[in-house]
């Protein structure tokens, strides 16, 4: 296979005990199905505070800039397909390819230990706050019970006051 962005064939390298395709001139890495949900559960590879905070300042901008948006890529495994741009976790900032048929996923170089960083940063976060969390949950839940209770007619509560309800506490948080 080669490069998406240089034509070049890939190079083999072993990236946190996984063998992953690397462009030897641009130092893309293209992932198959299963290779990025490895590497994220692994902790090895150890990044500089520089690192993880410039990944923390990038987390949270969202949108994909219009030349990335309009760059054309074709898979480099079926040849077939144009892969799509499109903003890693949704807001993360890091913009990844994918190929239209789900043959793989193209990360320009830098672009895994980003991931790798804004998932770690995630998941820290989110299990420093899960009793906060699970504290909303379950109030939403009371909430929501005590509303079925009270509803007139034996009528259900209205969904939308699950999702306020929702709404309301996690503005608060």
């Amino acid at each position: 296979m080669n490069c998406p962005t240089c034509s070049l064939a890939f190079s083999t390298e072993n990236y946190d005990d996984v063998n992953v395709d690397v462009c030897e001139k641009c130092k893309g890495i293209w992932l198959v199905k299963g290779e990025l949900e490895l590497l994220l559960k692994r902790k090895d590879k150890l990044f500089k505070a520089s690192e993880v905070n410039a990944v923390n300042r990038l987390c949270g901008a969202s949108g994909v800039r219009k030349e990335d948006e309009s760059r054309h890529l074709n898979c480099p495994k079926c040849q077939q397909s144009e892969m799509k741009t499109f903003n890693y976790n949704y807001s993360s900032g890091i913009l990844v390819d994918q190929c239209g048929k789900n043959c793989g996923l193209w990360l320009d170089a830098e672009e895994l230990d980003k991931i790798q960083i804004h998932t770690e940063l995630f998941r820290d976060r989110l299990e420093a706050n899960r009793e906060r969390f699970e504290t909303l949950a379950g109030q939403v839940e009371a909430d929501m019970r005590q509303n079925m209770d009270n509803a007139e007619d034996g009528a259900g509560p209205s969904r939308f006051r699950f999702v306020n309800a929702l709404l309301r506490g996690l503005i608060k948080f």
